[in-house]
């Protein structure tokens, strides 16, 4: 097989790129472990997909303002929450809404906007 200059070229670079990347790898910075972190971002991914079914699965009129939707759905999970994430929930009740809130940003199934506005109403609910 004849490789153009091209080829040669793109092989040697990327043969010097993963030598580099493995001769320098003790001077990179390593991330510290943050177990808190790690247990929240686990019940965000958990908490999407449940958002994701719920919407694919539930309709509502039009009327239905958001924020009802977001509150109808929160309401089983707190103990789902409780007992899943106990260290989380023990911390601060509100780490459970923020863990809504950011899973329902995350999972991309409405505008940002509208979002927001929901979390707002809801804020002014519980307080």
């Amino acid at each position: 097989m004849i490789f153009s200059y091209e080829m040669i070229n793109l092989l040697c670079v990327a043969k010097y790129s993963e030598q580099d990347s493995k001769m320098f790898q003790p001077f990179k910075k390593k991330r510290k472990v943050d177990p808190m972190e790690d247990l929240l971002n686990l019940a965000i991914e958990d908490l999407v997909e449940k958002w994701i079914s719920y919407t694919k699965s539930t309709r509502f009129k039009i009327s239905v303002p958001l924020s009802e939707n977001i509150d109808i759905f929160a309401e089983p999970l707190v103990e789902f929450f409780k007992n899943r994430y106990m260290t989380l929930y023990q911390f601060s009740g509100s780490i459970f809404w923020y863990t809504v809130s950011k899973a329902i940003l995350v999972s991309k199934t409405h505008p940002q906007a509208e979002i927001n506005f929901a979390i707002l109403q809801l804020n002014t609910k519980y307080g």
